[in-house]
């Protein structure tokens, strides 16, 4: 795909892009100006495995509104960008060139999303991230329990028992689901006062499952889970999470105490204390694994 230069960027809704379809290594459908909506309309139907572009700003001008498109695309689908990242960064027309395409000198937007198309179709690019792998559900009350009074009571036994079957519901969903996840609970004499639930799937995962909700005295909020940052990884790279970097031969000690709250500890096997000490309530596992990379392959965890 490729969008229209002279629409204007910062407006989704004006903005209009050109869609090339490749199916088996031939194309299958062509799209002008297409709307943004339109566009993620047709992602959805075809779920294809790889969504390319030469520049992934194209899609929005700022992290707020890339996380939002990438919220909307199926599992499945990876966000490519053909142009590369740092040092590996070319034009368009230069990828093309390597890879045996032929571009003429002013192309249409419809012909540069062919071009991109066949690059990713070739492994030609770096899959960008935004997204973890990852979703949060929570279940808590959307109204006061009141300032107190008879009244209180039999409002807190409904919400709290409410909170209870929605968890219990989620939960067996989950579990039928064969998803793989962690639950909080804060308990009350009544059932629960909140439930969130950490799922290690993507929110499009959910979809038609576990639906949000807004009730009178219950809400259940979905929201997926986002990186810091961009993370760029080339194609024709796998198993590294940061192939770009000369990995470190520095020898590790992790200890981690797991719980509602969970504590971490690094250790060099030189060092008399800890480097990072860590200590926090209802950390997912990704979390930690996260932290962990930063410092290389542990050599031993306990």
């Amino acid at each position: 795909m490729d969008g229209y230069p002279h629409y204007k960027l910062g407006d989704s809704k004006t903005r209009r892009y050109a869609l090339t379809i490749i199916e088996d290594g031939l194309i299958s459908e062509q799209h002008k100006k297409i709307s943004r909506i339109r566009l993620l309309h047709m992602i959805r139907i075809h779920k294809p495995n790889y969504l390319a572009i030469d520049n992934v700003y194209e899609l929005a001008t700022n992290i707020s509104g890339l996380r939002n498109f990438f919220s909307k695309l199926p599992a499945e689908t990876r966000v490519i960008q053909v142009t590369g990242f740092q040092e590996e960064t070319g034009s368009l027309q230069q990828k093309a060139s390597k890879q045996g395409l032929t571009l003429p000198s002013k192309t249409s937007p419809l012909e540069e999303s062919e071009a991109c198309a066949r690059l990713a179709e070739k492994g030609v690019g770096a899959k960008v991230q935004l997204l973890e792998n990852e979703t949060k559900i929570l279940i808590c009350r959307n109204v006061s329990l009141g300032p107190g009074g008879s009244s209180q009571t039999r409002y807190r036994r409904r919400i709290h028992a409410t909170i209870l079957n929605m968890t219990k519901k989620i939960d067996k969903t989950l579990t039928n689901m064969g998803l793989d996840y962690d639950l909080f609970t804060k308990e009350s004499d009544f059932g629960l006062e909140r439930a969130y639930f950490h799922v290690y799937a993507s929110r499009t995962t959910l979809f038609g499952f576990v639906k949000p909700l807004r009730g009178k005295y219950v809400t259940l909020k979905i929201s997926s889970v986002y990186r810091n940052k961009i993370e760029i990884t080339p194609l024709n790279v796998s198993g590294d999470f940061f192939p770009h970097k000369k990995r470190s031969s520095k020898h590790l000690i992790i200890g981690v105490n797991p719980g509602t709250t969970c504590g971490l500890a690094i250790l060099t096997l030189n060092a008399s204390s800890p480097l990072p000490e860590k200590s926090q309530r209802s950390d997912s596992r990704g979390d930690h694994s996260h932290g962990n990379r930063l410092w290389e392959s542990p050599s031993r965890c306990s």
